[in-house]
């Protein structure tokens, strides 16, 4: 019978195999910078600060804009009568996809929490990386079949 230590003890040994595994791998990927990179705008700037800010996704509950739930870029905002918590979300690679603006409306509508996305998309020729997990797999010390998914970010760039 296992005991609850031996369980334990194995657990800590995958994770850190698990974590020398990343980290083999990850030397590996960097090696050669695989993937596709595009764009050079890195730097935030007060220009494209404000271009991210101003194709925001906003989401007003009903109980500020006192009618129905509002939705749209911050500069059409309705007046709002009262205080509510905002939740700020990030958006992934893809920009403020349907699934972000559901969340949105989600909260607003259950919980009554107006939000925020940046539209960090709208800066214009911004660094982007993709295609980590297609070069990973060519990789000889890769395994094809063990590599399932790889997504992130990495200060700014989208990996995935």
């Amino acid at each position: 019978m296992t005991t609850i230590w031996q369980r334990s003890v194995r657990f800590a040994c995958f994770a850190g195999l698990a974590c020398v595994l990343a980290a083999i791998t990850t030397t590996v990927v960097a090696e050669d910078k695989p993937g596709d990179i595009r764009g050079t705008t890195l730097d935030p700037t007060a220009d494209n600060l404000a271009a991210t800010w101003r194709k925001a996704n906003l989401v007003l509950p009903a109980s500020l804009t006192g009618r129905e739930r509002w939705q749209g870029i911050p500069s059409a905002a309705p007046e709002v009568t009262g205080k509510a918590p905002l939740v700020v979300l990030l958006h992934g690679s893809s920009g403020v996809a349907p699934a972000v603006k559901d969340f949105q409306v989600w909260l607003a509508d259950t919980m009554g929490l107006a939000s925020v996305a940046p539209d960090s998309l709208a800066i214009q020729d911004r660094l982007t990386f993709a295609g980590l997990g297609r070069d990973l797999r060519t990789r000889p010390r890769a395994a094809p079949r063990r590599t399932h998914a790889c997504a992130g970010s990495f200060e700014g760039m989208g990996l995935g």
